[in-house]
């Protein structure tokens, strides 16, 4: 472990870049998050690893309810999203669901999948090596 691991915090740490592979990597699989599908890799002798669409729903979540605490849409949001899924007015749901999300909500959910995905990347590639290795 490095000396800034210990010292800095989480928040406060240096973004270590992705090598263009790991970007390549990471915009794969944050697609695959984005279409309701898990991403699952497993390198030799060690576990399964991943992030289920779940995990990443769950994330969205922590996402939309961090902006309701912070009032930045209306207050009748999740209630015109609920009205409007039962309706089954897709397309009304969707642009209430973009409110909650943000105001580039594709984008959002990209950086969400990302940041889930990020620390994976480099076991991900090795276990991609070694499949093909095998």
């Amino acid at each position: 472990m490095n000396v800034a691991t210990k010292v800095f915090p989480i928040a406060l740490r240096p973004e270590v870049p992705s090598t263009p592979a790991e970007a390549e990597w990471i915009a794969d699989a944050a697609e695959h998050l984005l279409n309701r599908r898990d991403v699952q890799f497993k390198r030799r002798l060690h576990s399964p690893q991943g992030v289920s669409f779940e995990r990443f729903a769950l994330a969205v979540d922590e996402h939309i309810t961090d902006r309701l605490m912070s009032a930045i849409q209306s207050n009748s949001v999740l209630g015109r999203l609920a009205m409007h899924s039962r309706c089954k007015a897709a397309s009304d749901a969707a642009t209430v669901a973009d409110e909650l999300i943000g105001p580039d909500p594709e984008e959002t959910l990209r950086e969400i999948a990302t940041k889930l995905l990020k620390p994976l990347a480099a076991d991900a590639l090795i276990a991609q090596f070694e499949d093909a290795d095998s």
